[in-house]
């Protein structure tokens, strides 16, 4: 079903609403508010053929809006994409509780719709807010913002957030309509001169707070704010009890329903309405509390509680107002189902309550209480500041293993948190002081807290007076023959994901005949050594080792590579894992060697996403290798010095670090593949574009890789 819809400018003088005929069913729908002083040039709203009862859509306009031509309202109910047939088949009965409805649409006052703009189902429009033409709004635009785009997206707001804040506070377009006209000069004036004038005279409501008639009828429960349109031929109060106290079990919410009427007599007949339906699950143990509208405040009971629930009473619009001045999550009545979403996001806040339960006890020494509240949420998808929490407890009872278990869980909820590292670090000083060096240096490096960094400081100076730490920096040997945009990706991954002070980065330009020795020559972080011709890899290697500080570690590294979060930092991880190790490698999306864990046609930003998951600490994630491929590999200063340079025989390169492998493996020491260290490789660059020359190489240098190794 279409609904065309078309208000001019002064037409609406009062809140009216739109009455559609219903056909069959003999009773008029009201399907559209619209408050004074908003207009429509044109606009039409798609509400579909099933326009039931129980859901049916529902458009609130505020004060003062301003719609343009060809808008469009999508009110129609979802088709069920999870079932084999999406459609409608003539003779087979669609399953109603499969079939999502996103009925209401709010628009708040003072807003601004463009040009053909869309509006999606279950969406709120904050008051000022603008929709740029042609935009697609899929979800809740906040006060005062500017969306534009498919789909709509923030692109600035009106004005600043205190002027915002004024604003929504002043609520200019509740003046009676006799006032307005003597404010014309302040209205079109500046915005600042009018929050100054008219701000003086705001409530502060936030002092109602404890006058408000909510009760509160369980310990850290959401509680659910919700106006019953008794009033309406189509009232959504019965489906929102239902799906309330089916929802909510076991006490884990609180829903407060007020009972509006004009008077005393209308509210005691509407809390009649609302009682009879609440019989209905007597033997629920929801919490349900009814409220009689007789001089409440509605902006204290929004500030009294978590969520909002719309109806379709003509108030929706100020509710929403209210909620977004105050931060509440809105939820929309005409929905099916209402409290999906809400249900997941209130359990959240319900965890994180108990967290903050669990970590009170925790600084008050209360060691038996802490236990009980973090036993409980390790059992419903812990967040990583309870998974800290179960850590340190764990931790401080002696349970080494189980703490760390737990720790390297809560790596994957935030790879980037400090405070992880610097845990890590406390368990690993004593087992392992040079990785415990390594997480200490990491923590600072992810830490924006001076507070945290003097602390992090001083029991890192500590570990290195305890023990003796043979962690060195790492020289990044880069070389590049051309290709200069890649060798710039390169280095900038390395300024983004390293300390400064744990590498150097040296950069061999073999003969390239681009812009990569300007290039070179204007960055100051770095070593360029510059060759007069193509020296290849394993020879150009060699030269910039040479040239790497005394003492450091050897990082040999393709320019076509692009470091990840967290990719030289396990890598490290795996090089100290143990006093045998001389070499590590990382994981990719294009290499030889069993090293990718991923296509070699994945995208950038797919390696990016799954690097996230991957470069984290985990429990023995390093895998003996008899050799790694050499476009990331990291080795050992003493191993360097002891096994020697690459071996030059295979220039212009390949099999120079089978090679060097195997040397590892003659010398006694091991190569370790870093199971969580993914470092992105576009693959080739240099060799790549002469596939028949390629080959000849490969063929040569195996050749003279068999007749080192097999006699």
């Amino acid at each position: 079903m279409y609904l065309n819809l078309s208000f001019e400018p002064g037409q609406i003088k009062e809140q009216a609403r739109l009455l559609t005929d219903m056909g069959a069913s003999g009773k008029n729908f009201p399907a559209v508010y619209i408050d004074r002083g908003s207009y429509i040039v044109d606009a039409c709203m798609e509400t579909g053929a099933d326009m039931r009862g129980d859901g049916v859509c529902s458009l609130q306009i505020g004060r003062f809006s301003s719609l343009a031509e060809n808008i469009r309202f999508l009110t129609d109910i979802d088709h069920d994409i999870d079932s084999v047939f999406q459609g409608e088949i003539e003779g087979i009965k669609n399953i109603g509780y499969k079939h999502r409805r996103k009925g209401q649409i709010i628009i708040g006052n003072d807003c601004w719709i463009g040009y053909g703009a869309v509006i999606i189902g279950s969406v709120y429009i904050g008051d000022g807010a603008v929709v740029a033409a042609g935009a697609v709004v899929t979800k809740n635009v906040p006060p005062y913002a500017i969306v534009a785009g498919n789909p709509a997206k923030v692109v600035r707001y009106r004005f600043d957030e205190e002027t915002i804040d004024s604003l929504m506070r002043i609520r200019w377009w509740e003046c009676p309509a006799e006032v307005l006209p003597t404010m014309s000069e302040d209205l079109k004036g500046d915005i600042y001169d009018f929050t100054k004038k008219y701000g003086k005279n705001i409530r502060n409501k936030e002092a109602d707070v404890n006058g408000s008639p909510v009760a509160i009828m369980g310990e850290d429960i959401p509680i659910y704010l919700y106006i019953a349109d008794w009033k309406e031929e189509y009232c959504t109060y019965p489906k929102v009890i239902e799906e309330f106290c089916r929802t909510f079990d076991n006490r884990e919410a609180q829903l407060v329903i007020l009972v509006p009427g004009d008077s005393e007599e209308e509210r005691r007949r509407g809390s009649e309405l609302v009682m009879a339906e609440l019989e209905k699950y007597s033997e629920s143990d929801s919490l349900i509390q009814l409220i009689d509208d007789q001089a409440v405040d509605t902006e204290s009971l929004v500030i009294n509680s978590d969520n909002i629930i719309t109806s379709r009473e003509g108030n929706a619009v100020e509710l929403c107002s209210f909620a977004a001045l105050y931060g509440k999550q809105i939820l929309f009545g005409t929905d099916i189902p209402v409290f999906d979403e809400a249900l997941y996001k209130n359990r959240k806040l319900k965890k994180l309550r108990r967290e903050e339960s669990a970590a009170g006890y925790i600084n008050s020494g209360q060691w038996d209480k802490a236990i009980g509240e973090v036993t409980e949420l390790l059992n419903d998808d812990p967040s990583a500041r309870c998974l800290i929490m179960a850590s340190d407890l764990m931790f401080k009872a002696g349970e080494y293993d189980s703490a760390l278990s737990v720790l390297y869980r809560a790596f994957k909820k935030d790879p980037c948190d400090h405070e992880m590292y610097f845990m890590l670090a406390s368990f690993l000083q004593e087992k392992n002081p040079d990785q415990a060096y390594l997480c200490y240096e990491n923590a600072l490096f992810f830490c924006d807290n001076e507070e945290d960094k003097t602390i992090i400081n001083a029991a890192w100076n500590d570990l290195r007076e305890r023990h003796e730490i043979k962690v060195t920096p790492a020289s990044i040997i880069i070389l590049a023959h051309n290709n200069v945009e890649e060798t710039k990706k390169c280095i900038d991954s390395i300024r983004a994901t390293c300390p400064a002070d744990a590498v150097q980065i040296i950069v061999v330009d073999n003969a390239s005949e681009d812009s990569t020795a300007e290039y070179i020559k204007a960055q100051n972080d770095m070593i360029g050594i510059f060759n007069d011709k193509n020296e290849g890899f394993p020879k150009g290697c060699n030269i910039g080792a040479r040239a790497a500080a005394a003492g450091n570690d050897i990082f040999l590294l393709n320019n076509d590579t692009i470091l990840l979060s967290n990719s030289l930092f396990n890598l490290r991880m795996g090089l100290y894992s143990g006093d045998n190790v001389a070499a590590s490698g990382a994981v990719t999306n294009y290499a030889a060697n069993s090293q990718m864990v991923i296509g070699k046609e994945t995208s950038f930003e797919a390696c990016r996403n799954l690097a996230v998951n991957i470069n984290v600490p985990m429990a023995d994630p390093w895998e003996d290798r008899q050799w790694l491929v050499g476009f990331a590999l990291l080795i050992k200063r003493k191993a360097w010095d002891e096994i020697g340079e690459l071996d030059e025989r295979f220039s212009p390169g390949n099999f120079e670090d089978m090679d060097y492998g195997y040397r590892v493996k003659e010398a006694g020491y091991d190569n370790v593949l870093c199971r969580n260290a993914f470092v992105y490789h576009h693959g080739s660059v240099s060799f790549g574009k002469d596939n028949k020359k390629y080959r000849k190489l490969l063929e040569d240098n195996l050749a003279k890789f068999r007749e080192k190794w097999e006699g």
